[in-house]
């Protein structure tokens, strides 16, 4: 499948796609129209999954890896799950939390990836879940 968008003098390929490959995803997303164009360039058998569908599985997908993600926070904040004195405190952490858990990312490095080198500026702090790392 060739993905291509008009470009003044014809159609200018800006991807091939094979088997395995997925398109369409950003205009289900957003509820756009597609921003380019799709064509079979030899006999293919495509899979296809309704707008509704894909919103109901990113959403699944979604409540997963916020509850993953809040599950890491909560090993490594013990602090969070305390005894708390109060309700309201109680209900601030709780917020807290869930606010953490929206802005963590999670990331997926092979081993002998670089997380990061001397010298770099760093924006995120980084908590390994699992696996090992080495500082040198």
């Amino acid at each position: 499948v060739e993905v291509v968008i008009p470009d003044g003098s014809g159609d200018k390929v800006i991807a091939t796609l094979s088997g395995g490959d997925s398109f369409g995803e950003l205009a289900l997303m957003n509820s756009a129209p597609r921003a380019a164009t799709a064509r079979c360039v030899e006999d293919c058998i495509l899979l296809t999954l309704s707008a509704e569908d894909y919103q109901s599985v990113l959403k699944e997908n979604q409540e997963k890896e916020m509850k993953e993600k809040y599950m890491w926070l909560r090993q490594l904040f013990p602090v969070f799950t305390l005894t708390l004195s109060s309700a309201g405190e109680k209900k601030q952490r709780q917020r807290h939390m869930k606010n953490m858990t929206m802005l963590i990312t999670k990331v997926v490095l092979n081993a002998g990836e670089t997380v990061a080198e001397v010298g770099d500026r760093l924006h995120r702090l980084r908590f390994i879940v699992e696996g090992k790392c080495s500082v040198s």
